[in-house]
Protein backbone atom coordinates (compact mmCIF):
# COMPACT_ATOMS: atom_id res chain seq x y z
CA UNK A 1 0.00 0.00 0.00
CA UNK A 2 1.39 2.91 -1.20
CA UNK A 3 0.12 5.62 1.70
CA UNK A 4 -0.29 4.42 5.70
CA UNK A 5 -3.80 5.40 5.48
CA UNK A 6 -6.26 2.78 6.33
CA UNK A 7 -8.91 3.08 3.61
CA UNK A 8 -11.22 0.27 1.32
CA UNK A 9 -9.84 0.01 -1.55
CA UNK A 10 -12.53 -2.62 -3.19
CA UNK A 11 -15.62 -3.95 -2.79
CA UNK A 12 -16.20 -7.35 -4.90
CA UNK A 13 -20.56 -8.40 -5.65
CA UNK A 14 -21.35 -11.88 -6.47
CA UNK A 15 -24.87 -13.38 -6.97
CA UNK A 16 -26.47 -10.41 -4.54
CA UNK A 17 -29.74 -9.32 -5.78
CA UNK A 18 -30.05 -7.57 -8.94
CA UNK A 19 -25.78 -8.19 -9.09
CA UNK A 20 -24.68 -10.79 -11.11
CA UNK A 21 -20.77 -9.87 -10.63
CA UNK A 22 -19.50 -6.02 -10.25
CA UNK A 23 -16.32 -4.73 -8.63
CA UNK A 24 -16.22 -1.17 -7.42
CA UNK A 25 -12.50 0.51 -6.79
CA UNK A 26 -12.41 3.06 -4.38
CA UNK A 27 -9.60 5.44 -3.55
CA UNK A 28 -9.19 7.98 -0.37
CA UNK A 29 -11.47 10.65 -0.43
CA UNK A 30 -15.41 10.93 -0.97
CA UNK A 31 -17.05 8.30 -2.79
CA UNK A 32 -20.92 8.72 -4.63
CA UNK A 33 -22.34 5.73 -5.67
CA UNK A 34 -25.29 6.90 -8.46
CA UNK A 35 -27.29 4.73 -10.90
CA UNK A 36 -31.10 4.36 -12.11
CA UNK A 37 -33.52 3.01 -10.44
CA UNK A 38 -33.08 -1.11 -9.85
CA UNK A 39 -28.90 -0.76 -11.19
CA UNK A 40 -28.27 -2.15 -7.69
CA UNK A 41 -27.10 0.69 -5.29
CA UNK A 42 -28.66 -0.81 -2.43
CA UNK A 43 -26.87 -3.97 -2.74
CA UNK A 44 -23.49 -1.97 -2.62
CA UNK A 45 -25.56 -0.65 0.79
CA UNK A 46 -26.41 -4.56 1.61
CA UNK A 47 -22.84 -5.82 0.89
CA UNK A 48 -21.30 -2.81 3.45
CA UNK A 49 -24.02 -3.57 6.06
CA UNK A 50 -22.96 -7.96 5.56
CA UNK A 51 -19.26 -6.93 5.72
CA UNK A 52 -19.83 -4.93 8.57
CA UNK A 53 -21.54 -7.97 9.84
CA UNK A 54 -25.36 -7.55 9.45
CA UNK A 55 -27.66 -10.13 10.05
CA UNK A 56 -27.47 -12.69 6.20
CA UNK A 57 -30.75 -13.35 5.07
CA UNK A 58 -30.94 -15.69 1.54
CA UNK A 59 -33.40 -13.80 -0.09
CA UNK A 60 -30.27 -11.60 -0.97
CA UNK A 61 -28.84 -14.72 -3.14
CA UNK A 62 -29.43 -13.67 -6.86
CA UNK A 63 -32.52 -15.80 -8.09
CA UNK A 64 -30.86 -19.15 -9.71
CA UNK A 65 -27.82 -18.70 -7.61
CA UNK A 66 -26.46 -20.80 -5.04
CA UNK A 67 -24.58 -18.35 -3.11
CA UNK A 68 -23.74 -14.82 -2.90
CA UNK A 69 -20.09 -13.40 -2.21
CA UNK A 70 -18.98 -9.76 -1.09
CA UNK A 71 -15.68 -9.08 -0.60
CA UNK A 72 -13.70 -5.80 0.53
CA UNK A 73 -10.05 -5.22 0.09
CA UNK A 74 -8.86 -3.16 2.88
CA UNK A 75 -5.22 -1.40 3.22
CA UNK A 76 -5.19 -1.05 7.12
CA UNK A 77 -1.53 -0.87 8.31
CA UNK A 78 0.07 -3.34 10.89
CA UNK A 79 -0.32 -2.58 14.38
CA UNK A 80 -3.46 -1.11 13.71
CA UNK A 81 -5.99 -2.41 16.35
CA UNK A 82 -8.25 -4.02 13.27
CA UNK A 83 -5.34 -5.78 11.81
CA UNK A 84 -4.58 -7.20 15.49
CA UNK A 85 -8.56 -7.94 16.21
CA UNK A 86 -8.11 -10.08 12.66
CA UNK A 87 -4.53 -11.84 13.05
CA UNK A 88 -6.25 -12.83 16.43
CA UNK A 89 -9.02 -14.17 14.80
CA UNK A 90 -6.26 -16.71 12.87
CA UNK A 91 -6.63 -14.45 9.76
CA UNK A 92 -3.10 -12.47 8.15
CA UNK A 93 -2.26 -9.24 6.79
CA UNK A 94 -1.04 -9.59 3.94
CA UNK A 95 1.63 -6.27 2.44
CA UNK A 96 -0.92 -3.81 4.79
CA UNK A 97 -3.85 -5.41 3.06
CA UNK A 98 -6.57 -7.44 5.00
CA UNK A 99 -9.38 -8.86 2.85
CA UNK A 100 -12.68 -9.47 4.41
CA UNK A 101 -15.86 -11.42 2.70
CA UNK A 102 -19.22 -12.66 3.53
CA UNK A 103 -20.44 -16.14 2.11
CA UNK A 104 -24.39 -16.53 1.86
CA UNK A 105 -25.77 -19.93 0.69
CA UNK A 106 -29.35 -19.37 -1.00
CA UNK A 107 -29.97 -21.90 1.90
CA UNK A 108 -29.59 -19.98 4.58
CA UNK A 109 -25.94 -20.75 6.00
CA UNK A 110 -23.88 -18.07 5.88
CA UNK A 111 -19.89 -17.51 6.76
CA UNK A 112 -17.84 -14.83 7.54
CA UNK A 113 -14.12 -14.59 6.43
CA UNK A 114 -11.34 -12.07 7.72
CA UNK A 115 -7.53 -12.46 6.42
CA UNK A 116 -8.38 -16.20 5.12
CA UNK A 117 -9.84 -17.31 8.06
CA UNK A 118 -13.22 -18.36 9.01
CA UNK A 119 -14.24 -15.80 11.70
CA UNK A 120 -17.71 -14.90 13.40
CA UNK A 121 -19.53 -12.24 11.40
CA UNK A 122 -19.57 -10.56 14.78
CA UNK A 123 -15.60 -10.56 14.29
CA UNK A 124 -16.71 -8.53 10.88
CA UNK A 125 -18.32 -6.07 12.92
CA UNK A 126 -15.36 -5.59 15.84
CA UNK A 127 -12.98 -5.07 12.96
CA UNK A 128 -14.87 -2.31 11.13
CA UNK A 129 -15.47 -0.65 14.33
CA UNK A 130 -11.79 -0.74 15.25
CA UNK A 131 -11.22 0.20 11.92
CA UNK A 132 -13.08 3.21 11.52
CA UNK A 133 -11.77 4.67 15.21
CA UNK A 134 -8.12 4.30 13.22
CA UNK A 135 -9.69 6.01 10.47
CA UNK A 136 -10.29 8.41 13.14
CA UNK A 137 -7.52 8.50 14.71
CA UNK A 138 -5.08 8.63 11.59
CA UNK A 139 -7.33 11.98 10.78
CA UNK A 140 -6.90 13.69 13.64
CA UNK A 141 -2.97 13.30 13.18
CA UNK A 142 -3.24 15.14 9.78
Amino acid sequence: MTSERTIWQQLTLRGLGVIDSAELELSEGFTVITGETGAGKTMVVTALGLLRGDRADPGLVRRGADQARVEATIGIRAGAAAADAVENAGGRIDDDVVILGRILSAQGRSRAVAGGATVPAALLSEVCLLYTSDAADEVRRV
